[in-house]
């Protein structure tokens, strides 16, 4: 078994029939050291990835399919020393199915990779019920492509039809066959600056205070303070919040096969006067 052929058949068993839809997904999802036409390379066994490559795919592919890259790796670069490495049974496609993607054209891509902000289309789409906002925030946190009965079980299967269909037509998710993924990572909710976007985001501040009950995390701290503070040390408050929202933002690992845990952070300041 080569390198390309072990990639070729992790990405058909992620739901991918193309490998320009899976170095699409890839890419979106951490910013890669090698362009499409390379990744090709590797799955035709033109060129043998550096171990740099190597660690990228690892780091997107989840812990077993890391571990099956890495075998067949190691043993291209080392043949005389393939004795030495552990042998280990994966599962592998004998019947490669066949799976429709949706068609994009060349412009769709690339203005949708790059995408900053969600449309007004897009957020209203999202904001349309609690489990349409829901299954957004799942599916951009899953680190692999979710199997539809795993969605199933955790919303109600009469809505999920529709859900997906007004997800996917507003190019916020992907169905590949019976997997779901996102389709941007680099997706973010547009500024409040509009009484439109007000209403909706006042939806979103109520879903996301119960998102911790209905899937049932632990809350580690909880507190609420209400004091009298010198005026001086407002910035450096809100300035230490900033601080905090950003060590939160920064702490997964490059190995993404660890971040296992989710962690929901909300942060509420006010100020102003009261008698006395």
């Amino acid at each position: 078994m080569t390198i390309g052929q072990t990639l070729t058949e992790i990405r058909i068993e992620m739901g991918f029939k193309s490998a320009r839809g899976f170095y699409q997904f890839l890419s979106d999802r951490k910013k890669l050291d090698f362009n499409y036409s390379y990744y090709m390379r590797i799955e035709k066994n033109k060129v043998i990835p550096s171990n740099l490559i190597i660690r990228q795919l690892n780091s997107l592919l989840g812990k077993q399919n890391a571990e099956r890259l890495t075998l067949v790796y190691c043993v291209t670069q080392f043949p005389e020393m393939q004795h030495i490495f552990k042998k280990q049974e994966y599962p592998v496609v004998t019947q490669k199915a066949e799976v429709k993607e949706p068609t994009k054209s060349k412009t769709a891509i690339s203005t949708l990779i790059g995408q900053k902000f969600l449309s007004l289309y897009q957020i209203s789409l999202i904001t349309k019920t609690k489990n349409h906002y829901y299954l957004f925030l799942l599916i951009t946190l899953a680190r692999i492509p979710l199997e539809k009965s795993i969605v199933e079980k955790l919303f109600s299967s009469d809505e999920m039809p529709s859900i997906l269909k007004d997800l996917e037509v507003a190019k916020i998710i992907v169905l590949s066959g019976d997997k779901i993924h996102s389709f941007s990572k680099e997706l973010k909710f547009s500024p409040a600056d509009s009484e439109n976007l007000k209403k909706l985001y006042k939806a979103l501040d109520i879903w996301d205070s119960e998102f911790n009950t209905t899937f049932n995390l632990n809350r580690l701290l909880h507190k609420v303070l209400i004091r009298r503070v010198s005026p001086r040390f407002i910035e450096l408050i809100v300035n230490h919040c900033g601080l905090l929202l950003d060590l939160t933002r920064a702490s997964e690992e490059t190995d993404s096969s660890h971040n296992d845990e989710i962690l929901t952070l909300t942060l509420s300041l006010s100020h102003g006067g009261l008698p006395g």
